[in-house]
């Protein structure tokens, strides 16, 4: 009697979001023409020495030919070390009620846990909101990435705002951008004597021009997907983070919220368009800004991000597939 052969298993479709579903179109390319290109450098380097540098036996220094493979990955890890080095006495600082749990920061908690379900993670991201007189909201590489925001950023913006900020960190460590990302905004502000010592990434900063623009774009996509497909909310949040770190800007936080909520016909309300004229001057300012809200107004209308958004709403449903 013949044996029955075992019927082929389906494979199962992830439905969580992930990096694929929201980077921008040349993210990828930028990220290896600056890593290869620096890698390819000091591996030249590396064989120079190796032929050229001798032990007093006639060896190769095989020693130095190590440390200059290891460079710029170590120089890198440096970087991360030194950016976040400054935030270490807010760290020692915060007490016990600046890292995010269901007991203190009950709606940044709900919002973490439902982006980790969303992007298919078992564990909620870790979040500290830090009392900092600045305005910022970044991530670290700790455990696996870890938000840090200050308070007067969370105060200042709607809590869907927030969620957005949230949404758009989220992107960067689902795409895995966070320990380059730090190095390169560390050494482009340094000295010439620390972008000496830290080389490698200097020269991935001068091959990757441009990639940290684009990761911007990539993550406020993850942003719009995460928050349930709503482009007007992020530009917002965008926008409105911005304006909390400039308190020189010539629209105030209060007239550029009213600005974006006004129901009205902006060209019959004469203070609606002297609103309007301020708000446009500042995106202008601020770098990157506008091509950011271009960038994810396009990405809106594509099949991708329709079909991303309906099978995160799969997800978001009670009992939803992760």
């Amino acid at each position: 009697m013949a044996r029955r052969g075992r019927a082929p298993r389906r494979r199962k479709v992830k439905l969580s979001l992930t990096a694929k579903d929201f980077r921008y179109p040349g993210e990828l390319r930028l990220y290896w023409q600056g890593l290869g290109g620096v890698m390819i450098i000091f591996f030249w380097f590396a064989a120079v020495l190796f032929f050229v540098a001798k032990t007093p036996a006639g060896s190769p220094r095989l020693d130095l030919v190590v440390e200059c493979i290891l460079w710029p990955p170590i120089a890198v890890l440096l970087c991360n070390m030194l950016s976040v080095r400054p935030r270490k006495k807010e760290f020692q600082q915060a007490d016990q009620h600046s890292r995010v749990m269901s007991t203190n920061h009950p709606d940044l908690y709900k919002m973490l846990q439902s982006f980790a379900r969303l992007c298919g993670r078992r564990r909620t991201q870790e979040m500290y909101v830090l009392p900092s007189d600045r305005v910022f909201i970044f991530t670290i590489p700790a455990k696996g990435g870890t938000i840090v925001a200050s308070r007067p950023l969370v105060e200042r913006l709607h809590p869907d705002e927030v969620s957005a900020m949230l949404g758009h960190e989220m992107g960067h460590i689902i795409a895995g951008h966070v320990r380059m990302e730090l190095a390169l905004v560390y050494v482009r502000g340094c000295n010439p004597l620390v972008k000496f010592l830290l080389l490698p990434v200097t020269l991935m900063s001068w091959l990757m021009r441009g990639w940290l623009d684009v990761v911007d774009y990539s993550c406020d996509r993850c942003a719009y997907l995460l928050t349930g497909g709503s482009a007007k909310l992020v530009n917002a949040a965008i926008v409105k983070a911005a304006l909390a770190g400039a308190p020189e800007a010539g629209i105030s936080m209060k007239e550029l919220d009213e600005f974006l909520t006004a129901p009205g016909d902006i060209e019959a309300d004469q203070s609606l368009l002297e609103r309007q004229i301020r708000a446009r001057q500042f995106i202008d300012q601020v770098a990157n800004l506008r091509d950011r809200i271009e960038a994810l107004t396009e990405f809106t209308k594509t099949d991708q991000a329709h079909e991303v958004n309906e099978r995160l709403a799969q997800i978001a449903k009670p009992g939803g597939a992760g």
